[in-house]
């Protein structure tokens, strides 16, 4: 079984949290303690919640952590990891990722993506499921928005920007306006020659930390 075969990686807890079961956390750095290496780590960022970046993340094993103590976890994928689930279970392919101040992933994020739920009842905190996840992607992303107010078509290689407003899809293919996190206050900027009218729908691309889009027919 491919669990049998994930390499465990120590790491020093102190985040000033008890880190959960399969619960993700961002590596910062490395020291060699009696010739191990056991890498530091901190909770996802608001940073981290915008880059979407799954090459520093790592995964706590089954065990929960206290603040101050060493714990195993894992970089090899497919791997099991402790997701928000408010009600239903998730779907198989559904996009996850990190989410600023969490040691769960959840939707909104996009850089790992579901395979399947593990059914094996693992002791979890409400509100969550651990699913098996394998990476997704690295910097690029693409949502559905609004623009907030108008933005100007490109001139030759000048490009102007303006704010936009993201939306996110839920498993019934509504649109949601997303709030309350770090997708608020972004501007995109324009690619097309045609300009984007205020309250215009757009599609975005992500790609690193700017954002570029362009008028839906």
């Amino acid at each position: 079984m491919f669990l049998d075969l994930q390499v465990p990686y120590a790491f020093k807890n102190q985040t000033g949290y008890e880190i959960p079961p399969y619960g993700v956390v961002v590596i910062t750095g490395a020291t060699v303690q009696e010739g191990e290496i056991v890498f530091s780590i901190r909770r996802p960022t608001a940073s981290d919640e915008i880059d979407q970046e799954p090459a520093s993340v790592l995964f706590n094993g089954i065990q929960p952590v206290l603040n101050n103590l060493d714990g195993v976890g894992t970089r090899t994928l497919p791997v099991q990891a402790l997701i928000e689930q408010p009600s239903s279970d998730h779907p198989s392919g559904l996009a996850v990722g990190l989410k600023a101040d969490s040691f769960a992933l959840a939707e909104g994020g996009s850089c790992f993506k579901i395979l399947a739920k593990d059914l094996t009842d693992p002791h979890i905190q409400s509100g969550h499921g651990v699913y098996f996840v394998e990476a997704y992607h690295g910097q690029t992303d693409f949502y559905i928005g609004k623009s907030t107010s108008g933005i100007l078509g490109r001139v030759g290689t000048q490009m102007y920007k303006s704010g936009i407003t993201i939306y996110l899809e839920n498993s019934a293919g509504v649109l949601s306006v997303r709030t309350g996190d770090n997708f608020v206050g972004i501007q995109a900027y324009n690619i097309a020659t045609e300009a984007v009218l205020e309250n215009g729908w757009i599609k975005i691309w992500r790609v690193g930390k700017r954002y570029y889009c362009q008028g839906l027919c």
